[in-house]
């Protein structure tokens, strides 16, 4: 797989756009803007279809930003009201029952055509600038544990899933390449299905531990996450890799609740963290910063756009 160029990237939520955002990705040199939304709220699509919306992407567009969407997208491609009709689509539950509270079911080939079908409807919508695809399963979502998918790994149904995607996506776009999400339930590397053309590696460790750099032998949580990242970096490409950090999530600080607590950024901390991965082979990265929003500015001023971006650049 192709190298793709370095990205210095931020994620931020619709709710999160005050006026100056774009303002200060521009100045401090970030290079791409993701969108990403509350799986609860969808509020993505009617915020790209607004006047605010479709400013703010011509404005990161006018500074010279690629635009990419990351967003938990299994219940947008796989309808839940199918389930009345269809419950077979589903994930089955260890007890044996079909249920459509998350993902579905990977065995599926039906399941897996519905998806292939709303794929390409929803990237009319969101298609971005990098030919990069970010459509992961919903968030923190079980998968299924039916005959034919209980002997695969959570991260095994992942990227039986995401190879399904990525053959769509690349009828369509041939450039196409699609994030395989190792977050949550999926920090481990397939086991059974080996990643198919066009699929990366997207590390995201919600659960690590920001005490302390992310190869800090003296912290379990983190050491483990390590020893992780490099197993997965056997399966998949550093090259094309992409760190997903919350080293800027001032939601994940406060629990996902507003009003947000003071964004506790360690740039000596991060800098350890991206020489980390760097010496791994990975060359881009990314962080959430959703709740630094207008709100958040009124509290306590402008969040560090420009110091996270200062580390960033240190990727080369």
């Amino acid at each position: 797989m192709k190298r793709h160029p370095k990205q210095r990237g931020i994620v931020l939520l619709p709710t999160d756009f005050s006026a100056e955002w774009i303002d200060w990705m521009a100045q401090a040199g970030l290079n791409v803007l993701k969108l990403h939304m509350l799986q609860k709220e969808n509020d993505l699509l009617p915020f790209l279809a607004s006047g605010k919306g479709q400013d703010v992407l011509r404005r990161a567009r006018d500074a010279g930003m690629d635009i990419e969407y990351e967003i938990h997208a299994f219940s947008l491609l796989l309808p839940r009201s199918l389930f009345d009709t269809s419950p077979y689509l589903f994930r089955m539950d260890i007890r044996g029952n079909c249920t459509p509270d998350c993902n579905f079911c990977p065995s599926s080939k039906e399941a897996l055509r519905i998806a292939q079908e709303n794929v390409l409807k929803l990237m009319e919508t969101m298609r971005p600038t990098t030919h990069r695809y970010y459509l992961w399963p919903d968030d923190g979502g079980a998968w299924c544990h039916c005959p034919a998918c209980a002997g695969l790994s959570d991260s095994d149904q992942n990227v039986l899933v995401m190879n399904a995607l990525a053959e769509a996506l690349r009828s369509v776009d041939s450039e196409a390449q699609l994030a395989c999400l190792a977050y949550g339930r999926t920090l481990s590397p397939p086991a059974l299905v080996e990643p198919g053309a066009g699929l990366f590696l997207e590390w995201a460790p919600i659960h690590r531990c920001y005490r302390h750099a992310i190869d800090d032998p003296g912290c379990a949580a983190n050491r483990s996450h390590a020893s992780g990242l490099s197993d997965l970096l056997e399966v998949f490409d550093p090259a094309s890799a992409q760190v997903l950090e919350y080293w800027m999530d001032a939601s994940l600080f406060s629990r996902w609740k507003r009003p947000a607590v003071r964004l506790p950024f360690d740039q000596a901390l991060m800098q350890r963290d991206v020489d980390f991965y760097r010496s791994l082979g990975m060359g881009s990265a990314t962080s959430f910063a959703s709740f630094l929003d207008a709100e958040y500015v009124a509290l306590y001023g402008k969040p560090p756009v420009r110091e996270y971006a200062d580390v960033l650049r240190t990727f080369g």
